[in-house]
Formats: C-alpha cells, sequence, structure tokens
C-alpha cells in the first residue's frame, strides 16, 4: 500500500454500478439499443378463482403453477424535492361551509417529513370539483411550525376535494342548510364478543338524505333496545357529528342475544337493524384477527370470493393470470362473453376461463405475448397485477412520474405509473415497497380489491388506513 495515492485513486475509480447504468445500452453503432419494457403487459399472474365455487369456474381446485423465487429489489435512489408527492399530511377544517364562504384547511406535517427537502422545494396543491384555491403551491419554507393553510372557495354548491401528497380533504358547499329530520344507526349487522365496534348514528334530513350541518337542542341519548353492553359515548352533542355522522363504540359481552340499539333525542329517533353474532371465522384459516379479515369477509358476503370445498381460504397462495381476471372482472362487474376469439398457442379449447378472456380481450384489460401465447397459468407478480387492477377500473397513468413511487420502482418502466397510482390510493399494506417480482397472493388480491371498492363506493380520492 505504500505511495498509494488515496485522493487520486478515489477520482479516477468509477463506481460500478454507475458505469452499468451509464453503459447499459451502448450498441457499437453509436446508437442505444431499444429495450422492450415488457411483452405488450406485465406477466399477471393473476388471482386464483380459488374457490371451486360460484366465483370458481370449476368444481375443482385449480392446479398452482410453481411460484417463481422472490427477488430481492435494488433500492434506488430518489428525488428528494419531488417526494413531497408522497408525503403523509394531516389536514383538517370542518367539512361543510357555505357558497362563497372561504374555508382554510390547515395542512401539518407532524412527523417532519419536509427535512427530507431542500428550501425551495415545492409543495404542490390539487383541487378537484367545485370551488377554485386561493394559492396552489407553496415552499417549505412557507411551513411555520410544521404547518400552512390551503385556502379554498366556491360561488356554487358542490364537493371540492383537496389534495397535498397523498392526503386530502373534503369540504362540501352548500347554499342552504336542510334541518335534521331523524336518525339512523348504520352497522355491518354483525358484532362480537368483547370487541369493540364502530356504529355510526347518521343525521338524515327531511328527503332522506345526510344533513352535512347538525343542529339541535339538548342531546342525543344512545343505548339498547335488545341485549347489553359498553357505549362509549352514550350522548351526542351536535359537535360529535362531523359531516353529518358521529361514531360510537359499542362492545358487547354476552354473544347470546341480538342486539339492537337506538339514538333518540327530542323528535329525532333511530333504530339499527339486529346485530348478529359473528362467527369466529368466515373460513377456517380466516378469523377476525387476520390482518387482511375486512377485505376477504367484504369479498365473500359480495360473492366475489367463495373458498374451497374444505372450508379454507389459502390466504398465503399465490394466483395466476386467468384467475385474477376472474376475481377482478367480477368484483368490478365487468361484464363477460365469448364475443371476441380466443386463439393463443397454449389456451384450450373448453377451458373455464375462455369467457373471461375472451371479454378481457375485448375491454383492453389484457393482451397476449409476441410469441402467441398467453401464459394462464403463469403466476401474476405485483407490478402486473396492478396494471390489470386498474386496466379493469378503465384507469390510465394521467402524468409522466417524476419519482419512484416506491423505493423499489425505477423512473420509466412501464408499471411505474400504476405503482404510482397505487402508492397515492394507499392500496397495498407496504407504503414503501412495491416488490414488483413478488406474486400476488389470495389475500393481498382481496385487500386491493377492497380498497378500491371502499374508494368507489364511499367517494374517496384514497383508501383511508385503520
Amino acid at each position: 500500500m505504500n505511495g498509494l495515492n488515496l485522493d487520486k485513486a478515489k477520482q479516477y475509480t468509477l463506481h460500478p454500478i454507475r458505469y452499468v447504468q451509464q453503459y447499459l445500452n451502448w450498441s457499437p453503432t453509436g446508437e442505444p439499443t431499444p429495450t422492450e419494457p415488457t411483452p405488450v403487459e406485465p406477466t399477471p399472474t393473476e388471482p386464483t378463482p380459488v374457490e371451486p365455487t360460484p366465483v370458481e369456474p370449476t368444481p375443482t381446485e385449480p392446479v398452482q403453477p410453481v411460484e417463481p423465487p422472490a427477488v430481492e429489489p435494488v433500492i434506488l435512489a430518489e428525488n428528494p424535492d419531488q417526494k413531497a408527492e408522497l408525503f403523509d399530511f394531516v389536514m383538517t377544517s370542518q367539512e361543510v361551509a357555505m357558497v362563497n364562504n372561504g374555508i382554510p384547511i390547515t395542512v401539518a406535517d407532524p412527523s417532519n417529513q419536509l427535512a427530507q427537502l431542500s428550501n425551495d422545494a415545492e409543495i404542490d396543491v390539487e383541487l378537484s370539483g367545485v370551488g377554485t384555491l386561493v394559492k396552489r403551491s407553496f415552499l417549505k419554507t412557507d411551513f411555520n411550525r410544521g404547518t400552512i393553510k390551503v385556502v379554498v372557495r366556491s360561488a356554487q354548491a358542490g364537493d371540492s376535494i383537496v389534495r397535498v401528497g397523498k392526503s386530502y380533504h373534503k369540504v362540501t358547499f352548500v347554499d342552504g342548510i336542510n334541518p335534521v329530520a331523524r336518525l339512523s344507526v348504520e352497522h355491518d349487522g354483525y358484532f362480537q364478543t368483547s370487541v369493540p365496534e364502530t356504529v355510526k348514528i347518521v343525521a338524515l334530513d327531511g328527503d332522506g338524505k345526510r344533513a352535512p350541518v347538525v343542529s339541535f337542542g339538548g342531546s342525543i341519548a344512545v343505548g339498547f333496545l335488545q341485549g347489553s353492553g359498553m357505549l362509549e359515548p352514550a350522548s351526542l352533542e351536535p359537535s360529535d357529528f362531523v359531516n353529518g355522522v358521529a361514531t360510537v363504540r359499542v362492545t358487547i359481552a354476552d354473544g347470546s342475544t341480538p342486539v339492537r340499539l337506538r339514538a333518540h333525542g327530542g323528535a329525532l329517533v333511530g333504530e339499527s337493524e339486529l346485530l348478529a353474532m359473528e362467527p369466529k371465522a368466515i373460513f377456517s384459516d380466516i378469523d377476525y384477527n387476520h390482518p387482511h379479515y375486512a377485505a376477504i369477509k367484504y369479498l365473500k358476503e359480495h360473492n366475489i370470493i367463495a373458498g374451497y370445498s374444505d372450508g379454507t381460504f389459502k390466504p398465503s397462495q399465490t394466483v395466476n393470470r386467468v384467475e385474477a381476471l376472474k376475481m377482478l372482472m367480477l368484483a368490478f362487474n365487468v361484464s363477460v362473453s365469448d364475443t371476441v376469439p380466443v386463439s393463443f398457442a397454449d389456451t384450450e379449447s373448453g377451458a373455464w376461463y375462455l369467457p373471461t378472456l375472451s371479454s378481457a380481450l375485448q375491454h383492453d384489460i389484457v393482451k397476449g405475448y409476441p410469441d402467441g401465447t398467453f401464459k394462464p397459468a403463469q403466476i401474476v407478480n405485483k407490478a402486473e397485477y396492478l396494471k390489470i387492477l386498474f386496466r379493469t377500473n378503465q384507469m390510465t397513468p394521467t402524468k409522466e412520474v417524476a419519482i419512484s413511487p416506491y423505493v423499489d420502482v425505477p423512473i420509466g418502466e412501464w408499471y411505474t405509473g400504476y405503482a404510482f397510482m397505487a402508492n397515492q390510493m394507499n392500496l397495498l399494506d407496504d407504503a414503501d415497497h412495491l416488490y414488483p417480482e413478488n406474486g400476488m397472493t389470495r389475500a393481498g388480491v382481496a385487500e386491493t380489491i377492497f380498497r378500491l371498492k371502499m374508494i368507489q363506493e364511499n367517494g374517496l380520492v384514497a383508501y383511508d388506513r385503520p
């Protein structure tokens, strides 16, 4: 080591990763060699119709292809000045306002994500629906003690959705307030012994619509018409109603009797349907302690899945391309017909999935590979699955993605835009990694379907993580 000039060595030594990236597409002609990101579409290994039931086209359990080994993704560098697009902020303000009033929304960064940005980095504000923003872009230095004020106003009635990073806040502008006429007590119909359940007390106007502004004298008492348990709180004030909804936590100690709840205050009265004791397991391998219990339960109740003949769901089992198509098209009400011929070299005449595949081709959800195959039994990885999920819903990336939505997703890949959409909508459990080459599991498919359905059914921008 004597005589080695360390400074010179560092100066003239090339970093091997940068060298590979620089000359990756080099060719003797001096022109970069074009590379094809993937054949027509990622290898969707779609969710198995996982069940030989109404959801599954065959009475026999489908043969499960061998899952390819998981590839550990490379951790990528990020563009810090753009990362704010994927920050989680806390946004608060009133949710209902009269037209022509300006509504200030407080945007807070309690976890100090802004420390990742340079001082001149811009944080954009997006608006959809009615109204206008007083200011559409803020600098990092505009944040005072981690907060800024975003002001939206509208001259017409309707909803305004203000988005900063991954977070959003909805303001409803109204030109008049209808008085509360009655109450509704909403629940999913089940309870679990000694497990707190959330019950919604909804204020309705004379037309049966949710009353965005609640005003009444006295208070609303919540109690049991049938059964018994603990309520928290047992009394509601007008300030407890947010956009016309208040929540009560109910805990039932004895599951032997069905439960009925009642909310009343003066002339305002509402009663729940009977709440029955929920079975401990919706499948023999899925009970209410499973992290994807709510999603799997939702899909079962809506006849999107039915499980295997042995009573299991097999949440960790991966799914292949046609299984994913079957589940997604059923979940999002894509009609199935066989009007488009299916003539891939590796699809069998009379196969159970042909009508599904024919419809998927008709709706441009999937395509075949350049070699004339479709690879129906190939396991779908996460990158491929996201593309199929969004295309089933006729959703495509609407802008060029300038940042890595996950630390293992490069900018410019064929699936980067779909990954960005999934991150902004909170469709996946992991907010930092995609692991794009890993196969999708049945539980993972159920969770993404559930979250996107909740967004669609409730007029949300992103799924609200519990």
